[in-house]
């Protein structure tokens, strides 16, 4: 994780180094690459898992992208959860700085615990996720972004359901800056939170 994270500032450092700042409409063509914190929390207990993701969205037609991602999430004890995702999305512009988007993306997880006595269980699950938010170009350089989350678990009658909220700072033509957070609860029993925190940088394409 400090490699990468070390990885990260570097990038980000070079990055306020080259370019200046043109403002563009609202782009579907990127790589994000994100530093991940998530936390899921119930009345009694938090797990923390700390990771990083590579995420990529490329512009099909007008109105319609392609998603992807791969996230890779550590809890000590050797507790290890994987992500992968494929989906689209589809955008509607309300006027030359605003969009109205609808992501789902179809996830496939893999799940490794290595247990106090080094007895190692793995488990594995689909999530469905809709994530319908507004994108709006503020200034030049600052996009703000805020949607609904919504996730559900195959197999299981749990769905998470919450808010989201972003920004992006646009450094140059190439790279900007992104910060995201959101908030879900589990609907089934609504005693388990799950809250994240993303920080990262996009590269535009």
């Amino acid at each position: 994780m400090k490699n990468k994270f070390n990885l990260l500032v570097l990038t980000t450092i070079s990055a306020f180094t080259s370019g200046s700042i043109l403002a563009e409409e609202l782009s579907y063509d990127y790589i994000d690459t994100t530093i991940v914190r998530y936390d899921l929390k119930s009345t009694s207990t938090t797990f923390t898992y700390d990771g990083y993701s590579v995420s990529v969205s490329k512009k099909l037609f007008k109105n319609v992208h392609l998603l992807g991602s791969y996230l890779d999430l550590e809890k000590g004890n050797e507790n290890t959860i994987g992500f992968k995702s494929i989906g689209f999305g589809m955008n509607y512009p309300i006027n030359k700085s605003t969009d109205i988007v609808f992501d789902y993306l179809h996830f496939n997880w893999e799940q490794s615990h290595t247990s106090s006595n080094s007895v190692t269980t793995k488990g594995e699950g689909i999530i469905n996720s809709i994530e319908p938010e507004i994108r709006h170009q503020f200034s030049d350089d600052i996009e703000l972004n805020a949607g609904l989350v919504y996730r559900n678990i195959a197999g299981l009658d749990i769905t998470y359901k919450g808010l989201s909220a972003g920004a992006i700072y646009r450094i140059n033509n190439n790279f900007s800056l992104k910060f995201k957070i959101f908030s879900a609860k589990d609907s089934a029993s609504n005693t388990v939170d799950w809250n994240g925190k993303e920080f990262g940088i996009r590269y535009h394409f």
